[in-house]
């Protein structure tokens, strides 16, 4: 009975064969000073500065989501939901609450993890007579050696009309962001630093796998997005919501994806792929299956080097498989 058990769970399991292999050798840079967008197919699509921006707007008429970039030390904090309160808003206090992006959906930015019942969207509440988001929350950001204070005041038809002042007022500034030009990217990026709107990303379809610095949770708690109890930098990979999977096993085996533990957290390879003890190691017996944009090809990845912050250098063997998935069947 033993051995006819064993049978069966060997029979369930779908091996397919590699198509073709390719070494990639890339480079984020000493500290880390570029982001590096990968297409698998394509290869490097774009190689943008990573601490040029603060503030990431969703593209996506549909959505009213926007980043901050927490690879680069930006914090965001709620203060108030009365934007009634502007003008008394001057300090930040212990009691404020400090908002993060979700390390596991591009969906989630920090400003719009923060929802509550009814119409509000974190930043603002929908009103369905006008179909605009109107601001309801004051914010504080702190960036460099900058503590500024804001509103989202509004987004309508595609565009972000925000208003940001230095804490006692002065400096005020009214800022509109018109993301409709740049509706086959992801997200259009704004630089407080320097008051320039920034197209730093690939098209969405150019691009899967994204090499940066960003702020994860340790715990990966799901139902806490709030509740970042071991918030730390790391240095790793994000993708681009692709369907894919994590194999811990011998780096000779190849799997069906489907047979494996698929999801699509843009953090599933994320940084805990090498280990350091004096200097970095891979961790061994660990792959990463990847359906591209269209989830019908799949590549394996197996990284093979990582040099740390001294020269932002990453290797990696990238495998095409001879899987084809069906596009309506793929447990998306």
């Amino acid at each position: 009975m033993k051995t006819k058990i064993i049978l069966i769970l060997m029979s369930s399991l779908c091996f397919i064969n590699i198509k073709a292999q390719e070494f990639v050798g890339l480079s984020m840079g000493a500290s880390y000073a570029y982001d590096i967008y990968y297409s698998l197919t394509d290869g490097i699509t774009a190689t943008p500065e990573r601490t040029n921006w603060e503030l990431a707007f969703s593209t996506n008429p549909y959505d009213n989501n926007i980043r901050i970039n927490s690879g680069n030390v930006v914090a965001l904090y709620e203060v108030s939901n009365d934007i009634n309160e502007w003008e008394n808003i001057t300090t930040l206090n212990s009691g404020a609450l400090r908002l993060r992006n979700s390390n596991l959906d591009w969906s989630f930015g920090a400003f719009v993890v923060n929802t509550s019942d009814g119409l509000n969207y974190g930043w603002g509440d929908y009103n369905s007579e006008t179909n605009i988001i109107e601001g309801s929350r004051i914010y504080i950001i702190t960036y460099g050696t900058n503590t500024k204070k804001m509103i989202i005041n509004s987004l309508d038809s595609g565009v972000y009309n925000f208003i940001i002042s230095n804490l006692d007022g002065s400096s005020e500034e009214n800022i509109s962001i018109d993301t409709t030009p740049y509706s086959d990217k992801n997200f259009i990026y704004y630089s407080l630093e320097t008051n320039e709107i920034l197209d730093r990303e690939p098209n969405s379809s150019s691009w899967d796998l994204l090499f940066t610095k960003y702020e994860e949770d340790l715990n990966n708690d799901i139902a806490n997005p709030l509740e970042y109890e071991q918030a730390y930098f790391v240095t790793g990979v994000l993708t681009n919501g692709n369907l894919m999977a994590q194999y811990d096993g011998s780096i000779e085996d190849n799997y069906n994806i489907m047979d494996l533990d698929t999801t699509r957290y843009i953090n599933t390879i994320g940084y805990d792929w090498k280990e350091y003890a004096g200097t970095f190691s891979m961790v061994p017996n660990r792959s990463y299956y990847i359906a591209d944009q269209d989830s019908e090809f799949v590549y394996k990845i197996i990284f093979e080097s990582f040099s740390g912050q001294s020269s932002g250098n990453i290797s990696f063997n990238i495998l095409e498989t001879e899987q084809l998935l069906d596009y309506q069947n793929d447990f998306s």
